[in-house]
């Protein structure tokens, strides 16, 4: 009888128990790899040499199916995805590259912001690879303190959809701000989601900030440009960089090797005027960030004033900047060749005011004949370069012999120097195409040779540049992309900056360089 009257609590019992023991579970979603990664494969753990690659993976979902690619900066390589497969949170992918019969394989883990796995390919076997998947770098409309109007995008007469393709190509190369004034009005105003259009490093862009330091005691009769620096520094009388100029420092002309201070051991004077030639003043061109860093030593000498003290006093100031400042050595000298940090609209002023020939509410600040010098061709070499201030318009990309002289005083063997003289005197439009060319000319491996030796001299040339066209504006340039463009004719001056990331600084190619800016700010003037 007990039994009976428990049969039907033993039978709610059950079920309930029965309900705990198989609990209903919301099926996981699939796991999402699609964006971008910034990836890292160990390959020390065979011995291979460089045992760390470092690159980045782009995966995207396209028609049904996935296209992607990854690259690695201590390769010239780029894999194209094949194929992927995804099992809960593992993936599976296949990689293929034109230059390899070996693909490479990737047995990874997706998390929401991570990536963890094992990577194959030819002769290296499975190997460790990670990274963690890139912020999206979104630009927002934003505003900071300063004295420009703003105008219409409407109203301004660029062409609307050119600049809509400039702003999107920014977010994809994780710009950090972007700026652009028409006739003096500010059109567009662009900042990283985060990022609140503070001081960002203008890199190389510094240069050109240097050289209009430069011609203001030029302009004042201290200094020309055949003034020799041994009058300044008399540590350079009596030897080979006694014939050293002004003009070959402004010109990348000087010869001096270009190696910059290590101002944690050295003040930037001590080494520079401590630095040997490499080649005789005025005989070859090199990209010469150690000369340009003397620049700002001796403006500091002559005008009786450090650079940025007298640049505060006679232009920022003057224009509004807000928290514009320089990194120095022990002497309280700026590092003129890199090393500015300003906001990204006080960039941007600083192009008008080179627009407007160097005039800014009524006064004439800038002499405009320092600034036609400066924009003039500094030497034959690269026609693109001024004084420190590059040329915008329509250029050539040569292998000439100088160029071919050039590496072979840097030790590149005969044998390359014989297969890259095919290509001399034939144009290119841009450096990836010279590039393309030198590795198709000489082979996969004889080219990565030619990198190796050249990248162990500073700011070696690949290709001469020739004017073939004409000239359309002017610009200052940094690395990974920062950019000031003028662009008298259209009244318009435009700005891209990007902070660097700790992975910058890991070697390798540029990334997210943006270097076709100032082509795609020319594209913002409509045309009939």
């Amino acid at each position: 009888m007990l039994l009976l009257r428990l049969a039907p609590w033993l039978v709610l019992f059950g079920v309930s128990c029965a309900a705990v023991a198989v609990p209903s579970r919301p099926v996981a979603p699939p796991v999402d790899p699609s964006g971008d990664w910034a990836v890292r494969w160990d390959r020390g753990f065979t011995g291979w040499e460089p045992a760390i690659f470092q690159g980045a993976l782009h995966l995207e979902r396209s028609d049904g199916g996935w296209a992607g690619h990854l690259r690695f900066k201590q390769s010239s390589f780029t894999f194209a995805l094949e194929g992927l497969t995804i099992d809960g949170d593992a993936v599976s992918l296949r990689f293929t590259t034109p230059k390899s019969t070996n693909p490479l394989l990737m047995q990874t883990r997706f998390q929401s912001a991570r990536i963890i796995g094992e990577v194959r390919w030819g002769p290296v076997d499975w190997t460790p690879f990670g990274g963690r998947r890139e912020r999206t770098a979104r630009l927002l409309d934003g505003a900071v303190t300063h004295s420009l109007p703003r105008l219409d995008v409407a109203q301004s007469g660029l062409d609307a959809q050119a600049l809509a393709k400039l702003l999107a190509e920014a977010e994809r190369q994780h710009s950090t701000a972007v700026v652009i004034l028409k006739d003096g009005k500010v059109v567009a105003e662009k900042y990283r989601d985060g990022y609140a259009g503070e001081p960002t490093i203008a890199m190389s862009a510094s240069k050109s900030v240097v050289s209009l330091a430069v011609g203001q005691l030029v302009s004042a009769g201290k200094l020309s440009l055949q003034t020799p620096i041994s009058t300044i520094f008399e540590e350079w009388k009596g030897g080979p960089k006694a014939a050293i100029t002004l003009h070959h420092l402004l010109s990348h002309m000087s010869g001096l090797d270009p190696t910059r201070a290590d101002v944690s051991k050295a003040t930037i004077r001590a080494h520079a005027l401590a630095s040997p030639l490499v080649f005789p003043p005025g005989a070859r061109f090199q990209y010469n960030n150690n000369a340009v860093d003397l620049l700002a030593a001796l403006v500091g000498r002559v005008g009786g004033a450090p650079l940025d003290v007298a640049l505060d006093k006679q232009l920022f100031s003057k224009l509004d900047f807000v928290d514009a400042t320089w990194a120095k050595d022990s002497e309280g000298t700026p590092l003129g060749a890199g090393e500015l940090r300003l906001r990204p609209m006080d960039l941007a002023k600083l192009g008008q005011l080179v627009l407007q020939d160097g005039r800014w509410n009524g006064e004439q600040l800038l002499a405009p004949s320092w600034l036609s010098t400066s924009f003039q061709p500094s030497q034959s070499f690269s026609e693109e370069c001024g004084l420190l201030w590059w040329r915008e318009g329509t250029f050539a990309r040569r292998v000439t012999p100088e160029v071919l002289d050039w590496w072979k005083g840097a030790g590149v063997d005969e044998a390359t120097l014989a297969k890259a003289r095919g290509l001399v005197d034939q144009s290119f439009a841009e450096r990836a195409d010279v590039l393309a060319a030198l590795e198709r000319t000489l082979g996969a491996e004889t080219f990565a040779a030619l990198k190796a030796t050249l990248a162990k001299r500073d700011h070696a040339p690949w290709f001469a540049t020739k004017q073939t066209g004409p000239v359309w504006g002017y610009s200052a340039r940094g690395w990974l992309g920062q950019y000031v463009v003028v662009y008298p004719a259209a009244r318009l001056v435009a700005v891209r900056m990007r902070a660097p990331q700790q992975a910058d600084y890991g070697g390798g190619d540029e990334q997210d360089g943006y270097r076709r800016f100032a082509h795609d700010v020319h594209a913002l003037v409509a045309t009939p």
